[in-house]
């Protein structure tokens, strides 16, 4: 069976796996970018998923980033990653908080 070193804290076969732990998993598992391949069969299962070991799990979000600046700069438009990562957290807050059925503290003044 492949083995790999995991190196974020991961949900394995309904178990936690903290990092640093070598796991052996069945080869109907596709590894992630943070399982580190430990022998020839894990070498192999990542090869055929195209999985590169980066040691980070990925974050869905930088795509959707990446993809809004490529978008802006289609249009001339040119903002630094960072502050359009923040933009889109602040706008989508709010919406996030409705989704879950929460809401916004109110100020002070506003609750009389």
């Amino acid at each position: 069976m492949p083995s790999y070193r995991i190196h974020q804290l991961s949900h394995i076969d309904d178990k936690l796996i903290e990092p640093g732990t070598v796991v052996e998993v069945d080869a109907r598992h596709i590894p992630g970018p943070h399982w580190e391949p430990m022998d020839e069969a894990a070498k192999a299962l990542a090869k055929k998923h195209q999985i590169k070991f980066t040691g980070q799990v990925p974050d869905p979000t930088d795509k959707l980033s990446l993809q809004l600046s490529d978008a802006l700069q289609a249009q001339g438009v040119t903002i630094d990653h960072d502050k359009l990562g923040a933009a889109i957290a602040a706008g989508l807050a709010p919406l996030i908080l409705q989704l879950a059925g929460k809401t916004e503290h109110e100020p002070e003044a506003e609750k009389k």
